[in-house]
């Protein structure tokens, strides 16, 4: 499944939509806990997600922790959690553009 996400550096933790974690098949018994951010309060439960980037002929897959939100109108979210410290990333704004690099 193809999907686009928001890399926010001001957020902790990714985050995905229930909607999605239930077409995903994800495990939703970890523990339940409350997120704060631009959204106010959402309940959440944590979970972990295989994720895949890929453009070109660069492709990087691993798994990384989310919060499954209650909300399906919550965006996703890939925060620093797991994600951040697999790439060194350029926020390029003059050119509107993210830059991954590997960090292996």
């Amino acid at each position: 499944m193809n999907t686009i996400a928001l890399v926010d550096s001001g957020a902790d933790c990714s985050v995905i939509p229930k909607g999605l974690a239930d077409i995903l098949n994800l495990d939703m018994t970890g523990p339940k806990q409350d997120s704060y951010g631009f959204g106010g309060k959402i309940k959440c439960i944590e979970s972990n997600v295989n994720i895949t980037l890929k453009q070109n002929h660069e492709k990087y897959e691993f798994k990384i922790p989310v919060l499954i939100s209650s909300n399906d109108s919550c965006p996703i979210i890939l925060g620093r959690n797991k994600f951040f410290d697999k790439f060194k990333i350029t926020f390029d704004s003059k050119h509107q553009k993210l830059i991954l690099k590997s960090n292996n």
